[in-house]
């Protein structure tokens, strides 16, 4: 991940209506020294982050009002004023600062969609805390850079870690043995539900959730 550990973005500034992490270099030409630039907090922990994950996944709502939701988790108070702006940098930070890569078809068909914040997300936190000494236990607000740092670093005893290739191997067809069992006595955890759907109960505390926030 290109960024340092020691400057990770808690802030986004609107300087000349352009959108900036307070960690960004901002050049002459587009800061005037007397503009005062106008701060937004962010939700920058990881379980902020990590629930708009699973609201991305989970909520019965249309992409706009997805969007909308995600904005409102991430700002701590106001939105920016130029939407589309607010949601790309959003979008930014989620991704931690890195843009996508490109990916051939082929391999983007066969590594995408490897596992879910919704259903997988007991098994990251253990995994994470297991291979780390309990760090999220430590720090709840740990922030969410630091957190997917983490989570690209796990011991290869760890549970999730056994899950992935566990689906990585079946995807690829190559699953041994005991892979193959374990999938047929746990599906819960290892067939991936790609289009989980929340229960009535969750759904009606989301639209519940959407609805204050709209009022």
């Amino acid at each position: 991940m290109d960024y340092s550990l020691d400057n990770l973005p808690t802030e986004i500034l609107d300087i000349n209506g352009n959108l900036y992490f307070d960690t960004d270099i901002i050049s002459d030409e587009d800061y005037e020294i007397d503009i005062e630039p106008i701060i937004y907090k962010i939700r920058f922990d990881y379980n902020s982050c990590k629930n708009i994950m699973v609201m991305y996944e989970t909520a019965n709502l249309s992409e706009n009002d997805k969007s909308y939701v995600m904005l409102k988790m991430f700002y701590e108070e106001e939105i920016p004023k130029d939407m589309e702006k607010a949601q790309k940098k959003a979008m930014e930070f989620l991704n931690c600062g890195e843009q996508k890569e490109n990916k051939t078809k082929s391999s983007k068909k066969i590594y995408e969609h490897l596992f879910s914040w919704f259903q997988d997300w007991k098994y990251i936190f253990s995994s994470i805390n297991y291979t780390h000494n309990d760090i999220l236990l430590k720090n709840p607000k740990l922030h969410w850079y630091i957190f997917n740092d983490k989570l690209i670093d796990l011991k290869e005893d760890c549970k999730y870690y056994e899950i992935i290739n566990n689906r990585l191997a079946h995807r690829l067809k190559k699953a041994t043995k005991e892979q193959q069992q374990a999938r047929k006595d746990f599906p819960e955890i290892y067939i991936l539900n790609e289009f989980q759907k929340v229960n009535d109960e969750k759904l009606k505390r989301l639209k519940e959730m959407q609805n204050k926030l709209n009022s």
